[in-house]
């Protein structure tokens, strides 16, 4: 049977905010409605994209986003040690925000129809279950369908490392 697979963001979803980083004011002002952000929300955008450089810096293809939670200062979030509170806030947004690229959907129920396998790859800090729950949203996932996340193998796609743990988990030769 034949591969094919599909980037996730900006090409199977789009938010509806852009740049991708203005997610994060997004998530600021969310994290100020519940009473968790001592700053402003434009603030955190920009402490948010620090800490998300940071982790990148020392983990590598295996930062994510629990990982650049860690790096955000005391003096930003009303809580301690309520990573996966703040995590579940930001998949949450992510959420909101993603929608569906028409063309590209038709493309993918055109090949599920045709009986291939459907494999979606991200670069990205969010774990597979947040993506499942994107795609799923906007009508991209069905069950049986290959999720590939970088931090989840510690490589990235832009090398072409994770098409090849692609291939390689699909045994196949060519996607």
């Amino acid at each position: 049977m034949r591969s094919v697979s599909f980037d996730v963001f900006e090409t199977v979803i789009q938010r509806s905010v852009w740049p991708p980083a203005a997610v994060y004011t997004c998530v600021g002002i969310e994290l100020q409605k519940a009473g968790l952000l001592y700053c402003q929300p434009s603030e955190f955008a920009k402490i948010r994209e620090k800490a998300e450089s940071e982790a990148f810096d020392k983990y590598g293809p295996f930062y994510n986003l629990e990982r650049i939670y860690s790096f955000l200062p005391d003096s930003v979030l009303n809580a301690k040690n309520e990573s996966n509170l703040f995590c579940s806030f930001e998949a949450e947004v992510e959420l909101r925000l993603a929608n569906p690229v028409p063309e590209v959907i038709k493309v993918i129920k055109k090949h599920r129809n045709i009986l291939h396998n459907i494999s979606f790859v991200s670069d990205t800090y969010h774990d597979e279950s947040t993506i499942k729950r994107l795609l799923e949203k906007v009508g991209a996932y069905h069950i049986g369908d290959k999720i590939f996340v970088s931090n989840t193998f510690g490589v990235f796609k832009r090398k072409g490392r994770l098409f090849k743990k692609l291939s390689s988990g699909l045994n196949e030769s060519k996607i």
